[in-house]
C-alpha cells in the first residue's frame, strides 16, 4: 500500500516514536505517511518530545543557538520549529548575526554552489559529426566444406 498524505497521525504517535529514536524513514512506513510529512512533523514535534531542544531566551541566546545549529548541520525548518519561529524569521535572525548570507549557508544536504548561485546552465551545442569512411562489403564466408571447396576451385 503506498503512503497517504491524509492518514491521521496523532502527535502522541509521531512523540512516542521521536522518544524511541526510531528515524524519519522508519516512522513513515510505521505510520503509513510520506516521508516529507513525517520529516515536518518530526521537526514540529522534537522540542515536545525533549524539551532540552527549545531555542529560547534573550534575542542575544536564540541568535547564538541559530547560529550554532545551523554551523551545527540543522536544517532551516527544525531551526524554525525549536525556536517557534518561521524559517524566514531564522534565516533573518542568522544573516544579522553572521553577517553571511542563508543561501550561502550549506547544512550538507542537496547541491552545494559555493556563493549560493546556481550553476550556469548549458546551452545545447550542436553536435559536429565527422563522415563516416564508406564500409567495403566483404563476400559472405563459407559455412560448409562444400562451398569452402567451390570457393578455392577444387571440386572435389
Amino acid at each position: 500500500m503506498a503512503p497517504s498524505k491524509s492518514a491521521s497521525v496523532s502527535d502522541k504517535e509521531v512523540v512516542a516514536l521521536i522518544k524511541k529514536g526510531v528515524s524519519i524513514p522508519k516512522a513513515a512506513e510505521q505510520l503509513k505517511v510520506t516521508s516529507s510529512l513525517m520529516a515536518k512533523m518530526y521537526y514540529q514535534l522534537e522540542p515536545v518530545a525533549d524539551p532540552s531542544l527549545k531555542i529560547e531566551g534573550t534575542p542575544k541566546g536564540v541568535a547564538k543557538a541559530i547560529v550554532d545549529g545551523r554551523n551545527g548541520g540543522l536544517r532551516w525548518e527544525r531551526l524554525a520549529a525549536r525556536s517557534g519561529k518561521s524559517v524566514s524569521e531564522v534565516k533573518a535572525i542568522f544573516e544579522e548575526t553572521t553577517g553571511i548570507k542563508a543561501i550561502e549557508s550549506y547544512s550538507g544536504r542537496g547541491r552545494h554552489f559555493g556563493n549560493g548561485a546556481a550553476p550556469a546552465k548549458k546551452t545545447a551545442e550542436k553536435a559536429t559529426t565527422t563522415k563516416k569512411a564508406p564500409v567495403t562489403k566483404k563476400a559472405p564466408k563459407a559455412r560448409t566444406r562444400a562451398e569452402r571447396a567451390v570457393k578455392t576451385g577444387n571440386p572435389s
